[in-house]
Formats: C-alpha cells, structure tokens, sequence
C-alpha cells in the first residue's frame, strides 16, 4: 500500500524515480525482486475491491484488450519474452486486461489480467492450418474471459463482455456462447454463414436487411482522427456463423445476433465509421440494438486506461527490473494507480453531482482545499463543505496545469495525474501534522 501511495506521489514506472528515500527504495527492490507478492494475489485483491465498488447496476461491461510491456534489456539476459518481430528483438512481456466499466461508463477497477512471455526462438511454420486450443495465444484472452466472469460469479451486477475485432477468433466466441454470460464482439471477418446448403457471406445477409435505426454515436479524437458525432444507421440480423472450416475442433455452429452499424456520409477525409458486432443480446426493439451499440463504444474506455497507463502519468514501459515475475508485480500495481486516475476522469464527466467523498478521503479533501486556496482566483470560492466530484477533479487538475479553456476540453489524465502527485504529498504532510502537532511547534490542531 506505501509502493502504491508512493507511486501516487511520483508518476513514473522507474523505483529509482518513484522511492527517493534509500530504506524505502531499496525495500521495494526487494520486494519485487525476491517474488515477496505475487502479481496475481495483488489482481486478485483488485479483482475483488473492483466487484465490491460497482456492485448496484443491472450489468457491468468489461472491456477486454490485449497490449504488451516492453521493457530494455539490452543484454538479452533476463526472463523476458519477445515484443514485437524477430527483427527488432526487442523485450518485454504480453498481457491481456479486462476493465470493469459502469453502463454509464465510469470505470470501477481492473478485474482480471492475463501475463504471458512469447519466446525468442522463431518457430518454423507449420503446413497445417488448425492448431490445438492449448498452442494458440488466443487461449490468454479465453482465460482472461473466465477470471472476469468467475470474478462475478457472487455478484448482483450481470457482467457483459466486449472485445475488439481480436475477439473474433472461433475459440473466443466458442468460450462466449458456452459461458451464456453476455457479450459484443466485433467482428473481424466477413465470415460464413448458414448450413452447407445456404452458404452466404456476413456482410451480404446484412446489406440485404432494411435500416431500423439511427443513431448519433460520439467519436473520440484518435490517431488521425479527429473528434465528431457520427450519424450510423443501424441494421440487423440472427445468423448462424459456419464454423466448420476448424474441423477438428468438433463444435457445432453457433446462432449469433449481428448489427451492422455503417457511417454513409463521414466528414471530408475522415474514415467512416463500420462496425459488424456479434452479440448474444436482444435486438428486437430499437432500444435493444441501441443498448448493444452502447456497449461497444465503451470498449474505448480500455484504450483510455492503457494511455494513462503506458504512456501517460504510470510511464510503466521505463521499468528497469530484471526479472519477468518483478515487471509483472511492479506493472500491477501501476496498473491500480492508471485505473484511479481514469476512474477520477470519467466520475467528473459521467456522474459529475456524486460528493467527492465517493473516490477522495477525508484527508484528501482537507488537503485539496488547502492547495487550492493557495492557487484560487479571486472570483473563486473555496467553501468549508464538501465539493461534488467534477468541482474536485477541476481543482485537481488545476493544480496539475489544467488551463480550463473551451478548445481544450474536460480535465484528461495527464492534469489529474500531475495534479494527484501534489495532492499526495499535501494528504501526507497535513496527516504527519495532525498527527504529531508537537514535532511542528504547534497545539494539537482539531480537524
């Protein structure tokens, strides 16, 4: 718990740069190296605090995604498996996460994660197609799909799977029809459908169907993209996907509702928006295809946490520890600091009246307010009471380099994460205080 406040206090993924005092730094060093804590009993413990966090809605969408680590390992001496191609070589490990979402699209935690190390040896290919289940990398997305669900398997909330067009893999959507657990997947291929006797392609049975919908979808700024409301039309289908081609495998084929969601007019140079997704859930009203929709747009909350996480205030690609165990534990619990800080992110954007007391301790708060008088204009008003949580994410991100322009936008991570660091630090000076007044020359000071 100190390692995760630290890392708190000082975004970075480097122990040298997040544990400036020598005791400490060099008891996380051991730690980590000496496989103290596992990376699975602190996913574990996550998995759990995520469940218990979210535990009032009908269902709870879980984003599923694949990434890797890369880490320098100049020497090839460590544990570390293959990122990338064989032609970079470089090192590092792969990991498979899923992130237990909100219908309203706050995140609640990290739920389950999948490590695995690719070798470093290149295989020769094989001249045969089918490769059993247990020999396939999609096996990492299927486990991450049970631990999910095992996860929910005691709780209210109905969890609801979505996955990207990675997902379209047969013994993916082969694990999702078995567990009758819900789910949207886009797919990937313009698949076989029907029985031998009434072959057809995906997208043909769907350009068939009439439009019956249509909808304004919003579209996030991206890698040449930019941000927009896109105008869809929605159509529809109940298919049975021809699975056959994996012979043997021995499944049977598998009947899926399938919605077409198709942009016809994007902006100039704009890529249209296209979406084939596979689900198990009712289409028979527009609501329903609706709802569908709105799950998968919130497969982009993962891509949000894996910014925050890689890149953005955990920078957990710059670790430099020499075993595979080691980078698994360190990158998990960064990974409990990227999700709090996305989490921070989408309560001030989707649930902006909640009190801050629903994500920030007391200690915090009294913290906040003390930085924020501080830093305050002079039409600002900072109130004895408790603030909502869009009122404390701004002075959060304020205090992290927020300018609160129009062109800008809500706060994003990068300000709350900086922002954290200073609101950290302040938390644990104030709580010392309070603590020990005497040490500081003061009277026992009342809250």
């Amino acid at each position: 718990m100190r390692m995760v406040r630290r890392a708190m206090e000082r975004g970075g993924g480097r122990i040298s740069e997040v544990f400036c005092d020598a005791a400490e730094r060099q008891g996380a060093y051991d730690l980590l190296e000496g496989a103290r804590v596992s990376g699975e009993a602190l996913m574990a413990s996550m998995s759990a605090a995520c469940v218990e966090r979210g535990d009032d809605g009908e269902f709870v969408l879980i984003p599923i995604d694949g990434s890797n680590i890369r880490v320098v390992d100049r020497d090839k001496r460590t544990d570390l498996g293959l990122v990338g191609t064989y032609t970079n070589n470089a090192r590092g490990l792969q990991v498979v996460s899923a992130l237990a979402v909100t219908e309203h699209g706050t995140p609640l935690g990290l739920c389950a994660q999948t490590w695995w190390t690719r070798s470093t040896k290149k295989k020769p290919r094989s001249h045969s197609t089918y490769r059993p289940v247990h020999e396939r990398e999609s096996r990492y997305t299927v486990w991450t799909i049970q631990d999910a669900l095992r996860s929910y398997s005691q709780s209210k909330c109905k969890p609801w799977i979505v996955v990207d067009r990675g997902g379209d893999a047969t013994v993916i959507l082969d694990e999702l029809v078995r567990s009758r657990a819900r789910f949207t997947v886009r797919c990937s291929w313009n698949r076989c459908v029907g029985n031998r006797n009434t072959q057809a392609k995906l997208r043909g049975v769907l350009a068939n169907q009439r439009v019956q919908a249509h909808y304004t979808v919003h579209v996030p700024p991206g890698h040449k993209r930019k941000e927009r409301l896109a105008r869809v039309a929605v159509r529809r289908a109940s298919v049975e996907l021809n699975l056959k081609h994996d012979w043997q495998a021995k499944r049977s084929n598998p009947t899926l509702n399938v919605l077409w969601i198709h942009e016809s007019r994007p902006p100039h140079g704009e890529k249209p928006l296209d979406w084939m997704l596979y689900t198990n859930s009712p289409i028979e009203t527009v609501n329903d295809m609706l709802r569908v929709v709105h799950s998968y747009t919130m497969r982009w909350r993962i891509e949000d946490f894996h910014k925050t996480w890689k890149s953005g205030h955990c920078r957990v690609e710059e670790i430099r520890l020499r075993s595979a165990a080691a980078v698994r534990t360190w990158a998990t619990l960064l990974a409990a600091v990227a999700t709090r800080i996305e989490r921070l992110k989408h309560l001030a954007r989707t649930e902006p009246d909640l009190a801050a007391t629903v994500e920030l301790s007391d200690i915090e708060l009294d913290a906040l307010k003390l930085l924020k008088r501080q830093q305050k204009k002079k039409t600002e008003v900072v109130g004895d009471g408790v603030p909502t949580i869009a009122v404390a994410v701004r002075w959060i991100a304020d205090l992290g380099g927020y300018t609160g322009k129009s062109s800008g936008g809500p706060p994003g991570a990068t300000t709350i994460g900086r922002g954290l660091e200073d609101l950290a630090v302040a938390a644990r000076v104030l709580s010392m205080v309070r603590e020990n007044p005497k040490e500081f020359g003061l009277a026992r000071m009342k809250r």
